[in-house]
């Protein structure tokens, strides 16, 4: 019995993935700062909990967090990433940040 065999054939991730790529908000000067002041957060909250800093907000909705500078739990929890659990969780301290930002 012979077995054919079919060339191995690369391809690169992308042209693999189902999921389109999300392209990196560009961001303000002031939402830079912002999306910078949450990931700082994001990393003592991380090393707190002894967990990789993207389980607690990946940098996608930090992004969007800074690009739309939620005002209140509402708003907050309509940014993609922030479900229940997290915005229960970390909602009050990413609105204090928020708020913070908006005051400087």
């Amino acid at each position: 019995v012979l077995l054919r065999e079919d060339p191995v054939v690369a391809t690169d991730k992308a042209a693999r993935s189902s999921r389109p790529v999300a392209e990196p908000t560009l961001l303000d000067p002031g939402a830079q700062s912002l999306f910078d002041r949450l990931r700082a957060w994001r990393m003592e909250q991380a090393k707190a909990q002894s967990v990789p800093p993207y389980v607690i907000f990946n940098d996608a909705t930090l992004r969007e967090i800074a690009a739309e500078r939620p005002a209140d739990r509402a708003r907050l929890a309509e940014i993609r990433g922030v479900g229940a659990s997290k915005l229960e969780r970390y909602g009050a301290e990413v609105l204090e940040i928020v708020t913070q930002s908006n005051v400087s």
